[in-house]
């Protein structure tokens, strides 16, 4: 199971955004994060995590798409690495005020890659569309999975 995993630097170079993975480990950083689900979810929810659209495509993904991943993730398969750069607490560069704004708003993360899985699996937990968790299975709503099938789903580590 690939862990999520956090980038610390962030450099502005002629205009663009630039981001740099670096071993912090003597700044006490951890660049691997091993989240459920549901704690992942939940930091997404209550606007901890920001899909920011400037380092990654839009949300892109159609019905089908997120109904074959979410069925992957049902039957085991491997999720794929999330990829988020920490919001760090004091900025170095004062003319950068990127993370200062979105620390303002609450946020610890900027999502970097794995928007449209972010998105996908918000919106199984909200119920917007069924999966089939087994091939012979009826196509079934997250609320309608039953409690083994819920729980192994909330506790699989991205």
């Amino acid at each position: 199971m690939h862990p999520i995993t956090t980038v610390y630097s962030y450099k502005r170079f002629n205009g663009a955004r630039f981001i740099k993975m670096t071993n912090n480990k003597y700044r006490g950083a951890n660049l691997n994060i091993k989240l459920s689900i549901r704690q992942y979810i939940a930091l997404y929810n209550n606007h901890k995590i920001k899909l920011d659209l400037f380092f990654q495509r839009q949300a892109c993904w159609k019905e089908k798409s997120k109904i074959s991943f979410i069925e992957g993730l049902l039957r085991g398969d491997f999720p794929g690495a999330i990829l988020l750069a920490k919001i760090p607490n004091q900025q170095k560069d004062k003319y950068e005020d990127y993370f200062d704004v979105l620390q303002k708003s609450g946020y610890q993360y900027v999502s970097l890659d794995g928007n449209n899985r972010t998105v996908a699996i918000a919106e199984f937990l909200e119920d917007k569309y069924p999966v089939r968790p087994t091939e012979l299975a009826a196509p079934t709503h997250y609320s309608d999975l039953n409690d083994e099938d819920k729980k192994m789903f909330d506790k699989t580590i991205l």
